[in-house]
């Protein structure tokens, strides 16, 4: 918070009412201290920008006030504190300035994170839109299609590739691992056997294969 003290007498204008009641000019008072005009305005001004640092600027308010015959105690206690209060105003403005420019900064981070998150999770599902949206795929790596065989039993094994809800074997739900591998035994009747492999995804899309084993 920066204080005020415009409600106040400064010690720059009780300097210089001090002057104009003498019926000095600024150009007398500077002759005097042997100091540019400008200074003794900025004195009588506050304007501790332009000024030099506080120790020369306490040595020149004294010199000010021997010249112009009043206590120069006081007047320097009141400008102490007009200094303290005018640098930390101005500390006070660049730290706001700072955080200010932080914040922004951060601002931009975040905006270029969520955007990135963003474009990563976009590829994502551009890249997996087949196998999301698309027909699974059955892929029947034994038997092979019209085999003859004498066995009872015959050992159907394969893989689903894409995503699916649903995988059966002659109408029957099978078994599928995380890596959409099945495996089923499967019992044969004398004659052709139409084994049929149905997979159907999430939104209903279905797809059936077919292997016809001959049992003599």
């Amino acid at each position: 918070m920066i204080l005020s003290t415009d409600k106040l007498t400064k010690s720059g204008e009780v300097l210089k009412n001090k002057r104009q009641h003498k019926g000095w000019s600024a150009d007398f008072v500077a002759e005097k201290l042997k100091i540019r005009k400008s200074l003794v305005l900025a004195v009588e001004q506050n304007n501790f920008s332009i000024l030099p640092a506080r120790v020369y600027l306490r040595g020149l308010i004294k010199s000010y006030c021997d010249v112009l015959g009043v206590p120069a105690k006081k007047i320097l206690r009141q400008f102490d504190r007009e200094y303290a209060l005018f640098y930390q105003g101005s500390i006070d403005k660049k730290i706001g300035k700072r955080a200010g420019r932080g914040y922004f900064c951060l601002a931009n981070y975040w905006r270029w994170v969520w955007l990135l998150l963003f474009l990563l999770i976009l590829i994502f599902v551009l890249v997996r839109a087949e196998d999301i949206f698309g027909r699974p795929q059955i892929q029947i790596s034994s038997p092979v299609n019209e085999l003859t065989t004498t066995m009872d039993t015959i050992l159907v094994q394969g893989k689903i590739k894409g995503a699916f809800r649903h995988f059966a074997i002659n109408g029957q739900p099978t078994g599928v691992s995380e890596d959409g591998i099945f495996s089923e035994e499967i019992f044969l009747k004398n004659g052709i056997n139409e084994i049929i492999f149905t997979a159907t995804n999430l939104f209903g899309k279905k797809t059936e294969n077919e292997v016809k084993i001959i049992k003599q």
